[in-house]
């Protein structure tokens, strides 16, 4: 598909009380270790809902990713040319649409991506959301392995040529370091159809009046498709998924969306009690949030310290927000 290069949005903005809700987060927490799922025919349901579509059961798995990150999903792609895509969803977003607030028309997904290593694979590492006819890419994020490059997706009028097309991030592209944990963001408003991206290295968040408004979210697909030329298969990692209805789009001021790099450690983890707190810029530590997986604020400490106490909390996971002036560092804790 042809490449474009998104508009820059400007927004205006009067003072507007934001109203989110979580429509759904996923952890894989809750998931067994190995296949997600029996069978991958898309009909038949595997783990937490989900559903597998082309390739094998093994393709699709929950894995350890360790101490920091615990669970993950973890996609193989083909490794061969042109094959049918590999498709990992579940069915229950209009469902969850349906209960939301009213007035709240945006939608907004964060997810976790896993970078990888040097890799000849052309696999592309994709996550969209589609409407009810599985034609229109409402809003999409495309990561290529090989050269590290973040794209966006969307569905829009190109001078009266309507399609799914990729945008580039940046201009000259947008480039993600290898080996490394980001947080991205992308967000769907129904109302007027206008799709952000946010990611590391973008200054602001950035998008296109798509040409879907009044259009539902029906489906969000995790999906690995493959360049011409393609002889490698990829292991394509996620985490920590959030879905959210909102009334006003956070990702044109949201901190979050910062590199995850390896200057934060948190251990042990998991933990049944005192948890050590590591970084390389303590001094610059302003405040340290801790929430539930529910976005409820368990606890909030100013400045840096120490050793965090989890004794007194329910089992459960947490995440910890350490922020300083100009960034923000979350690593997930699970409380034994």
């Amino acid at each position: 598909m042809k490449k474009i290069l998104p508009y820059l949005i400007l927004c205006f903005c009067t003072m507007e009380l934001v109203n989110a809700q979580i429509l759904s987060a996923e952890n894989f927490e809750s998931l067994t270790i190995g296949n997600i799922c029996t069978a991958t025919d898309g009909i038949t349901v595997g783990q937490g809902g989900y559903y597998a579509l082309n390739g094998t059961t093994t393709d699709y798995q929950i894995v350890d990713g360790g101490t920091t990150t615990g669970k993950i999903l973890q996609m193989y792609g083909p490794n061969v040319a042109s094959p049918p895509t590999f498709n990992l969803f579940k069915n229950d977003l209009p469902a969850l649409w349906s209960t939301r607030t009213v007035g709240n028309n945006i939608i907004e997904i964060e997810v976790d991506l896993y970078t990888g290593g040097a890799t000849t694979s052309k696999n592309v590492q994709i996550l969209f959301l589609y409407d009810a006819t599985g034609s229109k890419v409402l809003v999409g994020f495309a990561f290529v392995p090989e050269t590290k490059e973040l794209l966006g997706n969307a569905n829009y009028n190109n001078a009266g040529a309507i399609n799914n097309y990729t945008f580039y991030l940046a201009s000259g592209g947008l480039y993600m370091p290898a080996n490394t944990w980001v947080r991205i963001g992308m967000s769907y408003n129904k109302t007027n159809g206008l799709v952000l991206w946010k990611a590391p290295g973008m200054a602001s968040a950035s998008g296109v009046i798509g040409a879907a408004p009044g259009t539902d979210p029906n489906q969000l697909k995790f999906i690995i498709d493959s360049f011409t030329g393609n002889t490698l298969s990829f292991p394509c990692k996620w985490n920590d998924l959030s879905v959210k209805a909102t009334n006003t789009s956070t990702l044109l001021s949201e901190e979050s969306f910062t590199l995850l790099e390896n200057n934060v450690v948190l251990f042990p983890n998991p933990t049944s009690g005192e948890v050590s707190l590591t970084t390389n810029f303590n001094n610059d530590i302003t405040r340290i949030l801790i929430t539930d997986c529910n976005g409820r604020i368990i606890k909030v400490l100013n400045g840096y310290v120490e050793k965090i106490d989890f004794s007194s909390f329910l089992a459960g996971i947490y995440f910890v927000a350490i922020e300083t002036t100009s960034n923000k560092e979350v690593r997930k804790i699970i409380k034994r």
